[in-house]
């Protein structure tokens, strides 16, 4: 029995450290790669400027929503100008409709206008002129109306029926034909009105598209291809922005020294991780549970630590000749810090517990053997090796040694030669030892 529950005891706790590994190792992953293309993104920024002003990603952003807002409004009058094109295209075919059914009232009326004037001119011969055609329409209306009102009582019934029948008909095609007109006028004055409402709304938005050009560049400066890029990266941000529920876009806007903070922290527990995985598979099994729930959270705060010392100044890792006392760091270098503080997180604790011990005691972290990476190139004429031996009494060949880095400097050599050089010993010191030559 006991041994069955030893069993069912190593099997859970084999299975939980499976899973605890498996979700440091996603959870880390992910936050580590979406930072470092973060870091990458604002780093691009920086190799552009925009009126000589350095491109930031807030910068960048809040391009982004003016051209988002006026793309949005282009688009908005694009759709009006449609809509009044479309609109002018029916009001001219409805325009085109009206003058049809104009051509054919005007010959109907003419016909029973003739036929109406043809067949009272037998009654009445001389009321009408023989050519009715320049007329005034009143006064035609006005003598038809007189001599059918004068022929009412002197003509036979079927005579005056069809005297009425053509005067109905007159007057219906009359009617139809002001009616025709009336809807020419109008539909004439709505074609008009489009024409000049589209014409208003066209120059607006010429004038919208020609203004998205100056939300980039202003003052019509910059390089076509910077203009380019910079719309590029402006893609690029929205794309990032619906790409992974915004996870990457929120980072991405995240101040860069927050950033690489985050980034040192999740790749000291990666580093952590690592070695966990590693101490798993090399000891054939579970340990102590609280050290797989611990080490990971050790490698976090020693990852933070090494990187502050890092910042400080108090650890001089990279050749300072080359990158300068405020040379930004590269978001891969911090991922390898992180890393390797995770990784062997006690080792790193030694080298801060020397640190601070040095520090305490009154020293400082230069009271050892380094070297001089950044010291030949500071020699001049009048900074010669010689003119240093012969002031300080080291023999040449010492200082050609250490200025060579084929020996590393003393650490009250050191001193010497930031006094001498008037430079900053961590400008002219490193603890890395140089390459070997191939």
């Amino acid at each position: 029995m006991g041994t069955k529950s030893t069993s069912a005891k190593s099997a859970f706790g084999a299975a939980f450290i499976v899973m605890w590994f498996v979700l440091l190792f996603v959870v880390t992953i992910v936050v580590a790669t979406v930072t470092l293309s973060a870091s990458q993104l604002q780093g691009r920024l920086m190799a552009f400027s925009r009126a000589e002003i350095p491109l930031t990603v807030w910068q960048v952003e809040r391009l982004r929503k003016q051209l988002t807002a006026q793309q949005d409004g282009i688009t908005a009058q694009s759709a009006k100008v449609e809509g009044l094109r479309s609109q002018r295209d029916q009001a001219e075919e409805a325009l085109r409709e009206v003058q049809l059914r104009i051509s054919a009232s005007i010959d109907h009326y003419d016909a029973s206008r003739d036929e109406l004037v043809a067949k009272l001119r037998l009654y009445v011969p001389l009321t009408f002129p023989d050519n009715v055609i320049g007329l005034d329409e009143q006064d035609l209306r006005a003598k038809i109306e007189r001599a059918t009102d004068d022929l009412t009582n002197e003509l036979r019934a079927p005579t005056k029926k069809a005297v009425d029948d053509l005067h109905g008909i007159y007057l219906s095609d009359l009617r139809e034909k002001n009616e025709n007109l009336q809807a020419a006028r109008e539909a004439d004055a709505e074609v008009v009105n489009v024409r000049r409402a589209l014409e208003r709304e066209g120059l607006l938005l010429a004038e919208k598209e020609k203004k998205i050009g100056s939300v980039i560049d202003p003052d019509g400066t910059m390089k076509p291809g910077d203009v380019t890029r910079i719309y590029d990266l402006i893609s690029e941000f929205a794309f990032i922005e619906r790409f992974a529920l915004g996870t990457l876009y929120k980072f991405a806007i995240l101040p860069s020294e927050f950033l690489s903070i985050v980034l040192v922290v999740a790749m000291g527990i990666l580093g952590s991780t690592v070695q966990l995985t590693y101490e798993y598979y090399r000891d054939g099994g579970v340990g102590k549970s609280s050290h797989f729930l611990i080490r990971p959270m050790l490698g976090a705060i020693t990852a933070i630590v090494v990187f502050v010392l890092l910042k400080a100044g108090v650890l001089v890792v990279t050749d300072s000749a080359k990158l300068g006392e405020a040379a930004p760091l590269n978001p891969f270098f911090i991922a390898f810090v992180g890393i390797v503080s995770g990784l062997l997180s006690e080792n790193a604790l030694e080298t801060v517990r020397g640190v601070g011990q040095t520090w305490l005691r009154g020293g400082t972290v230069e009271q050892r053997p380094r070297w001089a990476s950044g010291v030949k190139s500071h020699l001049s004429e009048t900074k010669t090796v010689a003119d240093l031996s012969g002031k300080t009494g080291i023999d040449k060949e010492s200082l050609e040694k250490w200025i060579e880095q084929e020996a590393p400097v003393p650490a009250d050599v050191q001193k010497l030669f930031a006094v001498w050089l008037d430079k900053d010993i961590r400008t002219l010191f490193t603890d890395i030892p140089p390459q070997p030559a191939t």
